[in-house]
């Protein structure tokens, strides 16, 4: 279906939303904090291995 396809009422079909206030910004925020963890559970790992 393309964007400027008509119904039978000659009505156009679009499936439009605005987005949500914030949402981008608490997203960045959340997967930055997620980074940082995973980071810091790599570095604490490597540091506990053993020494050849």
């Amino acid at each position: 279906m393309s964007a400027t396809e008509k119904n039978e009422q000659g009505e156009i079909m679009v499936l439009g939303h605005s987005p949500w206030p914030g949402y981008k910004k608490a997203f960045l925020l959340i997967f930055g904090i997620a980074c940082l963890y995973l980071a810091v559970i790599l570095y604490n790992s490597l540091q506990h291995l053993p020494q050849h």
